[in-house]
């Protein structure tokens, strides 16, 4: 605890909670994309289910993600997101840029 106190780790994810709030819903209207939630530096983008089966889509884009080099989870049609308290603008830029293309690529 004394390390989230003394680099001031809480305040740093509240300064940051709301670009993070930002650059995730602008998600919002690409394919597929059903439902957007975020608190803090948590976030869930919710897919619509593929022709192929529920949870196929979301995996596709874990997937995707994993192979570009962006670690996301996955739970069915659900990627989830929560970078480190210590993440940065550019590496919350370069997060989403991932998970746009891997959105923009996946069927």
């Amino acid at each position: 605890m004394s390390i989230y106190e003394n680099e001031k780790l809480f305040e740093r994810a509240k300064s940051l909670e709301a670009y993070f709030e930002l650059a995730v819903h602008s998600l919002k209207g690409l394919p597929n994309v059903i439902d957007i939630r975020n608190t803090g530096l948590v976030a869930g983008i919710q897919f619509a289910p593929s022709d192929k089966g529920v949870g196929k889509r979301g995996y596709a884009i874990f997937d995707h993600c994993f192979r570009n080099g962006a670690l996301v989870r996955a739970t069915a049609d659900i990627i989830a997101l929560s970078p480190p308290l210590i993440v940065e603008k550019s590496q919350i830029d370069d997060m989403v840029n991932q998970l746009t293309d891997a959105i923009n690529t996946v069927d």
